[in-house]
């Protein structure tokens, strides 16, 4: 089945939002978009289901030491595998906005949504951060003190 404009949008509002909230580190915001029984699979994973994802996202958002900016690109909408569900990949570029503007990460995310109600809502969000990118997402506080030795010295 076709996926409908007005659905592309509203699936855009829910990614960005999404996105938003994992900038701002904010567990409540981001969980707001899940299921109940939501899963974050891949290179950033949680536990299933929103109490497992409470515990498991704050040790995710405390690797990313600053500031970070989510930025989706090269969105494509799929159906789903059962009536009312959405696939949906795009690329997913992580910036650094504190320390300096740079690149950390690039990953292909691939989202599945359901509908419930009038809304969608998260079934899964699996990120598969690059390859390139996979030591300096590891060693994120150590890059960053790294960046901020360098200004401090240009200074």
């Amino acid at each position: 089945m076709p996926i409908s404009p007005e659905d592309r949008f509203a699936l855009l509002d829910v990614i960005h939002a999404y996105n938003m909230a994992a900038d701002e580190k904010d567990v409540e915001g981001t969980l707001n978009y899940y299921i109940e029984e939501g899963l974050i699979t891949g290179d950033m994973s949680t536990g299933k289901g929103k109490a497992a994802m409470r515990e498991d996202l704050p040790k995710i958002f405390k690797s990313e030491v600053t500031l970070k900016r989510h930025l989706v690109n090269n969105v494509r909408f799929f159906p789903g595998e059962k009536e009312g569900e959405v696939k949906v990949t795009y690329i997913l570029l992580v910036m650094e906005a504190k320390a300096a503007p740079l690149s950390i990460a690039t990953s292909i995310v691939t989202d599945h949504f359901r509908r419930v109600g009038d809304e969608w809502k998260i079934i899964t969000h699996d990120v598969a951060v690059d390859p390139s990118a996979r030591w300096l997402v590891k060693a994120g506080a150590k890059a960053v003190e790294v960046i901020e030795e360098v200004k401090e010295k240009l200074s």
